[in-house]
């Protein structure tokens, strides 16, 4: 081996290994989460899923050479079609409903080793777990995120939240909720399934207002708080 080899490849070594010492310190666990929704239907059991990406990272930040928790998610609302043009949705987040993006860490809490600590290691011991497990349970009804529908689904402005423990009440008698389940899995994640559901998520924000008279059409007022819905609360992240 050449001198010139040698001091090419110590240097390789060198960086190899702040490299691979970083990514220890600074790690990312990540998992693809698949939500399954279960509806008894007049015409019998009918299901949909859809396959989210969460990740908690580990960034370095130069305060006293501490780090901050960074999380990532993208994924797509769940959309089951009950009956022709009658499409249930449970949506990423709105609404001081979970969030698709946090289920998790309420459906597996037995992997988060106790209450936060003042640094927050617990939520990466925690991501850790739930990274490593290949698991299905069933979501409880507290965590359940937001369930919405649309009257025209060419029209935002339709919309009208749906009671998860009376779906009654919005798709007629004879319908209400089997079981939903959130899985830690290795399947693909879902994408392009919500688009043709949503049409108005491609629209210019112009004709998205016109479409609420110069206001967002997706809004909420719970007490003295309006809360507006939007495209991202269907779909995040890149897909």
């Amino acid at each position: 081996m050449s001198k010139k080899t040698f001091i090419l490849l110590a240097i390789a070594t060198f960086f190899l290994f702040i490299y691979l010492s970083f990514k220890l310190g600074y790690p990312t666990y990540s998992w693809h989460q698949k939500l399954t929704l279960e509806i008894e239907t007049p015409d019998g059991i009918k299901a949909a899923s859809t396959v989210n990406y969460v990740a908690l990272r580990k960034v370095w930040t130069p305060a006293f050479l501490g780090y901050n928790r960074v999380y990532d998610f993208s994924g797509e609302a769940l959309a089951l079609e009950l009956a022709p043009k009658k499409v249930l949705f449970v949506l990423l987040s709105g609404v001081n409903r979970p969030t698709q993006e946090g289920l998790a860490w309420g459906v597996f809490k037995d992997l988060v080793p106790g209450p936060p600590d003042p640094h927050g290691q617990v939520w990466f011991d925690g991501a850790q777990n739930i990274s490593r497990v290949r698991e299905t349970r069933v979501v409880p009804k507290e965590l359940y995120p937001l369930f919405l529908t649309f009257g025209d689904l060419n029209n935002p402005a339709t919309f009208s939240i749906v009671d998860p423990d009376n779906l009654a009440a919005t798709f007629g008698s004879g319908y209400s909720i089997r079981q939903m389940t959130l899985a830690i899995t290795d399947e693909k994640l879902t994408e392009g399934v919500i688009d043709p559901f949503i049409p108005w998520s491609k629209w210019t924000t112009e004709k998205l207002l016109k479409a609420g008279n110069g206001i967002n059409p997706m809004r909420i007022k719970t007490g003295e708080i309006t809360h507006y819905l939007s495209a991202t609360n269907f779909k995040w992240g890149k897909l």
